[in-house]
């Protein structure tokens, strides 16, 4: 399986060398898409408002940042459980090394909470864009919200145990698992609808 057009989509104007790596670990046989790429500073804003980012300097506004998620490989839904992404994690540090730039590399599981998140730390990047990124001047291709990117409740971290009460009812039991439901998915685009 391959990377979804609107993957694709998400990783214009990112560092290239975050591109190269999220095709390595597919070529890997992992089971990924990519939730985030290149941010504008109102969906920075959005998400920190909404607790979902904890910076408003996000490397994501440089494109030095990217955010994906693993996908099950027999239902097509998100995984969270932040144990999955940890070989993800080792993985992209290796690669990243063996590639000459493991010093400028930093996978988001090290913070212990953010391990969908992959970024280069020396940038801006966007001040050099690659060809496929826009120009300076205009403001950053964001792709529009679509079905296959999974929504992760607000202010929730992968490793969160328990929902805002408020939100019990979008998730459901599986297999001991809590699992994201259509209606936070639906909440979620929702919140995003208009962006």
């Amino acid at each position: 399986m391959a990377f979804t057009e609107a993957s694709l989509s998400r990783m214009k104007g990112v560092d290239p060398r975050l591109a190269d790596l999220m095709h390595y670990l597919r070529s890997e046989g992992h089971n990924i898409q990519i939730s985030e790429g290149l941010r504008d500073r109102a969906r920075q804003q959005e998400l920190f408002d909404q607790g979902a980012s904890k910076t408003l300097n996000s490397k994501h506004l440089t494109g030095n940042a990217i955010d994906l998620h693993l996908r099950d490989p027999e239902t097509g839904k998100a995984i969270w459980d932040e144990a999955a992404y940890a070989p993800l994690g080792a993985l992209a540090k290796q690669y990243a090394a063996d590639q000459g730039w493991g010093d400028d590399f930093t996978w988001g599981g090290d913070w212990g909470w953010d391990s969908v998140h992959f970024q280069t730390n020396n940038g801006p990047f966007a001040a050099a864009p690659p060809r496929s990124a826009p120009p300076r001047s205009s403001p950053p291709v964001r792709s529009p919200v679509v079905a296959d990117t999974p929504v992760r409740p607000a202010g929730a971290s992968l490793k969160q145990e328990q929902e805002p009460k408020e939100n019990a009812s979008l998730f459901s039991e599986l297999g001991g698992k809590k699992t994201v439901g259509a209606g936070l998915l639906q909440y979620g685009l929702g919140l995003l609808a208009g962006v």
